[in-house]
This record gives structure tokens, sequence and C-alpha cells, in this order.
């Protein structure tokens, strides 16, 4: 049993100790876990259009547009206003098209930012 008053002397080390216990963000960058997910990518060369990601995500943030690239002439438009970033899409798109990256900023000023669309390189 430790004896009284240790756990003040504990915190009264670490106060005087002057490390910062915060982040300097947005001055400084943000460290990032690797693991994180971000906002999706989407190549559009590799997506066959087959709907597995919007089926199988449990928040309905995926519809899927028309588009001349794949095969079944749909491709997914992901809203991230409604998206909880669990991964489901990237784990079953079969084709490996989705893939999520670092970039965690994603504050914009209307509802159209927060849709992301692949670009098709041709149309």
């Amino acid at each position: 049993m430790p004896r009284p008053g240790a756990m003040q002397g504990e915190v009264l080390r670490t106060v005087l100790s002057r490390k910062t216990a915060t982040i300097r963000y947005p001055f400084e960058p943000a460290v990032r876990p690797e693991r994180v997910r971000g906002k999706m990518k989407h190549d559009i060369e590799k997506c066959r259009g087959c709907s597995l990601c919007k089926k199988d995500c449990p928040a309905a943030a995926i519809e899927m547009i028309p588009s001349t690239k794949t095969k079944t002439k749909k491709k997914p438009e992901f809203d991230l206003s409604r998206c909880i970033f669990c991964g489901t899409c990237e784990a079953h798109c079969p084709a490996k098209a989705i893939e999520f990256t670092t970039e965690f900023e994603l504050a914009c000023f209307t509802p159209k930012g927060q849709i992301v669309v692949s670009e098709d390189p041709k149309e």
C-alpha cells in the first residue's frame, strides 16, 4: 500500500518537470499513427463497378453513379459526412480499388466538399 501523499508527490513532479502535455497543432504537424483511416482514395482503373462496397457500407455513405470506365457502367461516390471510416468498403472490394489515406483534415464550407468521386482520366 502506498504511503499517504505519494500520489500528490508524483503529480507535483510531473507539473514541475515542464514537459508539455499537448502538441502545437495546427502550427506543427500532428503525428499520425500508421493505421489511421482518413479520406479514401478510389482507383477507377481497378474498379469493376460491382457495388459490393455500397452493399456492405454500414453507414450508407456510398452511392453508385454512372461511369463509362467500369464493367457495370457505375462507380462509387463516397459521402464523407456520413462515413464512419470503418474500412468495410476497403476490405470487401474484390479489385482492391478503395484505399484509405492518412489525410484526416476534412473540414469544408459546403456539403458538396464532403463528396469523394474518383476522377475518370478520359471522361
